[in-house]
């Protein structure tokens, strides 16, 4: 046996911590995440200094410079500030969505991935 196979795995993050609760425990992190985003205050992200960590280091636009600042343009119904932040906000925006929404919808995934996948 490798080194490697002994090893167990260990899985960190918020999002795999709040997999193991219900449905709605999960939905109401969701729900309160975005109020929390929502409530950030206007001068905050109007501000000139860049909220992309790799920007403020290198003085250059990353592709995902923007989608802060343009997600919340788009809770706030700025669809043109949404898009002069990100050109790639319409589709970005949509894709997380859909993915907080399969997170939180989702039967459980890490069954069948240990099915299909066994340690």
């Amino acid at each position: 046996m490798s080194l490697v196979s002994k090893r167990k795995r260990h899985r960190h993050g918020i999002f795999v911590f709040l997999q193991r609760f219900p449905r709605h425990v999960r939905f109401a992190f969701v729900v309160v995440a975005t109020w929390i985003f929502y409530s950030i205050p206007e001068e905050f992200i109007y501000d000139p200094l860049p909220l992309c960590f790799f920007r403020f280091l290198f003085d250059w636009e990353c592709p995902g410079c923007g989608t802060t600042r343009g997600f919340w343009c788009i809770l706030h119904f700025r669809f043109e500030d949404a898009y002069h932040y990100n050109s790639w906000i319409w589709l970005t925006f949509p894709l997380f969505v859909s993915c907080l929404l399969h997170w939180v919808f989702s039967p459980k995934i890490r069954s069948l991935k240990n099915r299909v996948f066994p340690d």
